[in-house]
């Protein structure tokens, strides 16, 4: 159970995806632990905003942003907001996440005893299957590099398939986007996510501000949610290069901004990213013509 003065919220950006986001909402809305449910629309192009607008209650706000600034920019709306509601901690959710009221008061039990900053769960997709790798790690510049051949990048997916560890609370260096829970103090220390990013790599920038102010970071493996993988992002980026397009975009911003690489690991990797994205449109290609 929370501490009695404690104030926890709950915010989910919505972009096109309004029932996912009404059905998330009203059912965190009822969950105890939860003071405020906030709802960011991030500029959606068709009636999401006034049909989410309908379910505001006393526990439920719903907003929306100057323009659609991607991932980073509707989630730091969102915390500026639970700033604003004296919140303590606060959730951030992808509308297309499912979590149990028990998983949210482990965690929030977790934030309350323990020297966390950032506590989040393990992810299964919707097909039942533990979303791998389990436990995440920081990314170094050979990370991203390596993932941009096929063979290389299938042998990381291979070493990544290992089973759940055994202990409940495990120190992380990385977590998934698409729910955690933060405490908004230390978010907003290290100013939140970073706008230079419109999507993909939120996390990872994060994780390594808030270990560069030495917060610790961990994924219990006691809970879970369970997420449909990607279904806001696909309903807008359909076509699978131009979402790659978009994470190689990411993946430099951060390698230049937070590893510091030069020009000439700068070439490397944009050179690499090239050849990936033709390997991507080859795949797509031949598996159109194998339809």
């Amino acid at each position: 159970m929370k501490g009695e003065n404690m104030k926890i919220g709950f915010i989910i950006l919505n972009y096109n995806t309004p029932e996912m986001t009404r059905k998330l909402a009203m059912k965190v809305e009822t969950y105890n632990a939860i003071d405020n449910v906030v709802i960011i629309d991030n500029c959606s192009t068709d009636n999401s905003y006034e049909m989410l607008k309908k379910i505001e209650s006393n526990k439920i706000t719903v907003l929306k942003t100057h323009h659609n600034g991607g991932y980073s920019y509707g989630n730091n709306y969102g915390m500026s907001k639970c700033l604003e509601f004296g919140d303590e901690y606060a959730f951030v959710a992808n509308p297309d996440v499912e979590v149990t009221e028990s998983c949210i008061d482990r965690i929030v039990g977790v934030l309350q005893k323990k020297n966390y900053a950032l506590v989040t769960c393990l992810q299964y997709e919707i097909d039942g299957k533990l979303g791998l790798p389990a436990v995440l790690k920081q990314n170094s510049y050979k990370d991203d590099l390596m993932d941009c051949f096929y063979l290389s990048r299938r042998l990381i997916r291979k070493k990544e398939k290992k089973g759940i560890p055994q202990q409940q609370i495990i120190d992380i260096e990385m977590f998934r986007g698409s729910f955690f829970a933060v405490e908004v103090k230390a978010f907003m220390q290290v100013n939140g996510f970073d706008e230079g990013v419109f999507l993909y790599c939120e996390e990872r920038i994060l994780s390594r501000k808030l270990m560069d102010i030495g917060k610790k970071m961990a994924l219990l493996s006691d809970c879970r949610y369970e997420h449909m993988h990607s279904v806001s992002i696909d309903n807008v980026y359909k076509n699978r290069q131009k979402k790659m397009r978009l994470l190689f975009e990411s993946r430099l911003y951060y390698n230049m901004k937070y590893n510091s690489i030069g020009m000439f690991k700068k070439a490397i990797l944009t050179v690499a990213m090239k050849f990936s994205l033709l390997e991507y449109s080859i795949a797509d290609t031949v598996g159109s013509v194998m339809k």
